[in-house]
């Protein structure tokens, strides 16, 4: 789906990934999760997390947003019966504040309006949680996230995506 540009914000069009895109969107998650300047052994910690495998891209919605046909930003929704879970939610440094963010969240939000609209919920990095509270989603509480010698938590969201 082509979210059109506006006011000199670049046309991005919005595609179900292929489970060839894994590589390219493990590496857009590390580049976009290395910008907040996390420690190195964190962003390490975190591999696992941060990488598709072409089998999550089968089982999950996964929606590739693309300017001029590079890799702008992705997200993963995740069917969890009586609520969405918006999984992963990236965009590229390259390609921050230039609304990409928000196109991607509106074409996320629209897919669940148009499958089975309800409660959407957010693990956020804290780095995020004013984006999403921008879009609209309200904090609900938060989920421990520690990391060696760091007590820390990770804001839990929602957003209810009604008809």
């Amino acid at each position: 789906m082509a979210t059109p540009g506006t006011s000199g914000f670049p046309l991005l069009v919005v595609e179900r990934a292929l489970p060839d895109d894994a590589d390219a969107l493990t590496t857009a998650a590390h580049e976009s999760k290395e910008t907040w300047g996390y420690p190195r052994a964190w962003i390490e910690s975190w591999h696992d997390q941060l990488t598709l495998t072409p089998e999550y891209i089968r089982r999950h919605e996964v929606y590739a947003g693309r300017v001029e046909a590079t890799l702008a930003g992705f997200y993963a929704l995740v069917d969890q019966d009586n609520q969405w879970c918006l999984d992963h939610f990236w965009v590229r440094p390259a390609y921050l504040r230039q609304g990409v963010g928000r196109r991607l969240f509106a074409d996320a939000v629209d897919r669940i309006r148009h499958s089975r609209p309800g409660r959407l919920v957010i693990d956020s990095d804290p780095h995020a949680e004013a984006f999403y509270l921008r879009m609209g989603c309200t904090r609900i509480g938060a989920v421990p996230a520690n990391m060696p010698g760091v007590e820390r938590s990770l804001p839990r969201l929602e957003f209810q995506v009604a008809l």
